[in-house]
């Protein structure tokens, strides 16, 4: 009896005299998903055996012991988590990644589920318990600095009305004594879920999207050739066809002579309307401006529906913030007919080595070699699965 007094009291007491319970008053997080794809516009599996460029961080972000060089067909890059608050206060933070396993986390927290060999269902999930303290807190001083390696992280750091995220130290956890701290949660991973949306480029340079369900979204075609980029952008806004089959989206080539400088403020531009802050949005688009507007190659990005990200990607957050934005983008890399015809006449024909060497080069393939050398054994496979199934037809033909 005396307690539920106590509790009726609570209830009717004055604001002033209630306990207070620190508000989070937003957590806004952006990062990108990457895929590569031949011309059938399936995606393949891939890795880099060898980081370098966008691939590399810092020397203090520590990779998790996963086979993190294991094929997949998608890589989770650079999501970063971003909290405001009105007062300094403790956070608990888990993310669940479905069909995927997370690789590298910065600061240090705790892996919480780990089945990285469930080739039907790989998943993990990791959580961190930290402090959120005021941008010109002292803590400051505890945020590693950012050498040559892996430098296009500090872009991330580049938004000042952040708060600073310090983990706390766990007993008996040698990587997190000292209390880590960064303007942000970072993490990393692979895995295998397919994207909204399915492209592939044509012989003309045009590109087909298609999707198996509604999306509207930003979408922009980048080429970059040579040093030279050129880049087309529009709105998508696309749904199957009432018999569930794809309903394709055709863009022409991007636009010769376009600007990088124009790309890289549409993108900013995009990433605002979405939910991020323009700081957030400088920020992104500064980390990945070598990937997307620098990397040799051909590719569509797109800004993911949320939803897709929150069914594969949930994310707990306690306390719950008054506002949670989540924008990433999507990279389909392409590789285009002409240039699968190029890498399978320098892998069949009779040229040395070294010719051969000359042609694959020419492809200026960069970190996504391994993928591409996939496709040209898919491609191999197909043929010689035809070449066959002619052969046996022809064969029981004449037999009768």
């Amino acid at each position: 009896m005396k307690n539920l007094f106590v509790i009726a009291l609570l209830c009717i007491a004055p604001p002033a005299l209630r306990a207070q319970v620190p508000s989070l008053d937003a957590v806004h997080e952006w990062g990108t998903f990457t895929t590569f794809s031949g011309s059938d516009g399936v995606p393949l599996p891939w890795w880099t055996p060898v980081l370098e460029g966008p691939a590399v961080l810092p020397e203090f972000v520590h990779p998790l012991g996963l086979k993190s060089g294991a094929p997949h067909v998608m890589r989770m890059e650079t999501p970063v988590l971003y909290f405001y608050a009105s007062q300094a206060m403790e956070v608990n933070v888990r993310v669940d990644y479905r069909q995927g396993v997370l690789t590298e986390v910065f600061p240090p927290g705790k892996q919480e589920i780990v089945q990285p060999f469930n080739l039907f269902q790989p998943s993990s999930a990791y959580s961190w318990e930290v402090g959120l303290l005021p941008p010109d807190s002292s803590a400051r001083g505890s945020i590693p600095a950012v050498g040559t390696r892996g430098s296009h992280y500090g872009h991330a750091r580049e938004v000042p009305d952040a708060w600073i995220v310090r983990s706390k130290p766990r007993p008996g956890d040698a990587a997190n004594t000292s209390g880590s701290a960064d303007k942000f949660i970072f993490y990393r991973g692979a895995g295998g879920t397919p994207f909204p949306l399915q492209a592939s480029l044509r012989e003309d340079g045009s590109l087909v999207v298609n999707t198996t369900s509604e999306i509207t979204t930003s979408a922009f075609f980048v080429s970059v050739r040579g040093g030279m980029i050129h880049w087309r952008g529009t709105q998508l806004a696309m749904k199957p066809e009432p018999d569930s089959q794809m309903q394709p989206s055709i863009m022409a080539a991007p636009e010769a002579g376009s600007s990088a400088d124009g790309l890289a403020a549409a993108l900013r531009q995009a990433l605002s309307s979405a939910g991020l802050t323009p700081a957030e949005a400088a920020a992104m688009v500064a980390t990945w401006q070598e990937a997307w507007l620098g990397e040799e190659g051909t590719r569509l990005l797109y800004l993911i529906p949320e939803s897709w990200i929150n069914e594969r990607l949930p994310l707990q957050i306690s306390p719950k913030p008054k506002e949670l934005k989540r924008v990433f983008v999507a990279r389909s890399e392409l590789f285009s007919p002409q240039q699968e015809q190029v890498l399978m006449q320098s892998l069949t024909g009779a040229q040395p080595d070294a010719e051969r060497g000359k042609l694959i080069s020419s492809l200026r393939l960069g970190r996504f070699a391994n993928p591409a050398l996939e496709r040209a054994l898919k491609i191999s496979e197909q043929n010689l699965r035809h070449a066959f199934s002619r052969a046996m037809v022809h064969h029981q033909g004449a037999a009768r």
